[in-house]
């Protein structure tokens, strides 16, 4: 047909060096990743079209930086013209 349905891939990451972080910044790191979970989890695009939690970018932390990720995709749905 003339129609498809494509997936749009978003990796959202924060990093924070745990050595000069104040603890209202480590705080807003924390929140931006739950803010944007919240956002994608149950998000519909069209009824029945919703956001889906993937593998992303390991969460890590190497002894100064910490890194949390989490990847997500949404779907596009694509119509073709004549």
């Amino acid at each position: 047909g003339r129609s498809a349905l494509l997936s749009v891939r978003y990796s959202v990451h924060t990093f924070l060096d745990t050595k000069r972080a104040s603890g209202a910044e480590m705080t807003a790191a924390a929140d931006t990743v739950i803010s944007a979970l919240q956002a994608a989890i149950g998000w519909e695009v069209l009824p029945g079209l919703c956001a889906n939690l993937i593998g992303g970018q390991q969460t890590g932390y190497d002894g100064r930086i910490a890194r949390v990720s989490i990847a997500f995709t949404i779907p596009v749905p694509m119509l073709g013209a004549a």
